[in-house]
């Protein structure tokens, strides 16, 4: 009985230890991948203040992070309070960027310590005009100034409407830059690319009048002000200093991307004159999408960015329905239809599973949804040229 009561106390003990020791930061280190490094207390209340977290009541319920992965509570009501304790040797670089790589989170409060014992607070969050942030940045960064020699423990207090996926990093101001330096580009041709197929279809349907191209234009488009939405350039660039409009835009847009593309699935399959029952199906989602889209404005946030996911799951799953019935009827451009919605399929289902917590946040995970509408977009343009191409040939045919 002794033994179990002891056996207990010891791995309690070592849990806590675990969960509170600093990390190192050495001469000449320029960056801290925090995965698993940032213990956290759940705050259901939303009651909790810094003062409170220096009880030893309080201070046992922080929980250690899994290893190797970023925190992710999914859709949560809760405020979350992380700890991340830090020992900086002599000779360590001492100013330093906390980023949170996920601008989509209303509201994220810093607290480091100051030269006088105290500590200093900084917010950033998407509910904040982009002026009003410590750092600017499309992601949410925090200047933080650290003492050598000596232990010290930042606070982190994030709450959020939305999914609560907290990927961080702790940089030196030139390891960011240069880290932004490298992945800068990989966003503008991932942009330029789907920017350039919305125009050229745009183009397309002004010569030729069918509307399939303008849906197409269009889901591009909407996909576009989405990503970089999610990416945090639409509240960097576009409207800075809207952040009602900027908190609301990222899953509106998402939605409204599913209801030009489900009008689009719609025309390129023809459904309403070869598969009736789809088509009805297909319709159910239009409408479904067209009241998401006004959803993040209308009703609660929270509820409102669930239902865009799961409609986004369901169409994706529909839309492969309808690749593969066309393909066995072997519809014109039906093969490439089929493979695009596949990969948007995955890239959907991924991080949709991520939104809910059922995936850890990792690079594959939080850019599932750009490889595969990348990927989508390219494949369902080369879908439209085959169809062309094929109802052209049976035209010539005929003749």
């Amino acid at each position: 009985m002794y033994r179990r009561i002891f056996a207990l106390f010891l791995c309690f003990f070592l849990y806590a230890a675990a969960a509170s020791a600093a990390w190192e930061l050495e001469p000449g280190a320029d960056r801290l991948p925090l995965e698993g490094k940032l213990a956290y207390l759940e705050d259901p209340s939303r009651q909790l203040t810094l003062a409170d977290l220096t009880h030893p009541a309080v201070n046992y319920r922080f929980n250690a992070s899994p290893a190797h992965e970023s925190l992710n509570f999914g859709y949560s009501a809760s405020a979350y309070w992380l700890r991340l304790p830090l020992q900086v040797e002599p000779g360590a670089a001492r100013e330093w960027l906390l980023e949170f790589a996920y601008p989509s989170l209303d509201s994220v409060e810093v607290f480091a310590p100051d030269a006088n014992g105290g500590y200093r607070r900084l917010e950033a969050g998407d509910h904040q005009p982009f002026s009003a942030r410590p750092y600017p940045h499309r992601n949410l960064v925090f200047p933080v100034a650290l003492l050598p020699g000596k232990e010290q423990v930042i606070y982190v207090r994030v709450t959020s409407d939305g999914n609560l996926t907290m990927p961080a990093t702790l940089w030196t101001p030139e390891a960011l830059h240069q880290n932004d330096l490298r992945t800068y580009p990989l966003f503008a041709l991932y942009y330029g690319a789907l920017g350039a197929l919305a125009i050229y279809n745009l183009l397309l349907f002004f010569l030729i009048r069918d509307r399939r191209h303008l849906e197409y234009a269009a889901f591009a488009g909407c996909m576009i002000i989405g990503q970089a939405s999610l990416n945090g350039f639409s509240n960097q660039f576009l409207w800075p200093e809207s952040p009602v409009w900027g908190n609301g835009v990222f899953p509106a847009a998402m939605a409204a991307t599913g209801f030009f593309g489900a009008l689009f699935t719609r025309s390129f399959l023809e459904t309403r004159r070869t598969a009736p029952g789809l088509d009805k199906l297909v319709l159910v989602c239009v409408a479904w999408f067209a009241i998401a889209a006004v959803g993040p404005f209308v009703f609660p946030y929270r509820l409102a960015a669930i239902n865009v996911s799961l409609s986004g799951i369901s169409f994706a799953l529909l839309a492969v329905a309808g690749g593969v019935l066309c393909l066995m009827r072997n519809g014109p451009g039906a093969r490439f239809f089929l493979i695009a919605w596949a990969l948007l399929l995955v890239g959907v289902a991924v991080t949709g599973a991520r939104n809910f917590g059922w995936l850890p946040t990792n690079d594959l995970t939080s850019y599932a949804m750009q490889i595969g509408s990348a990927l989508e977009m390219l494949l369902l343009s080369s879908a439209l040229a085959d169809r062309i191409n094929s109802i052209r040939k049976e035209k010539e045919r005929a003749q």
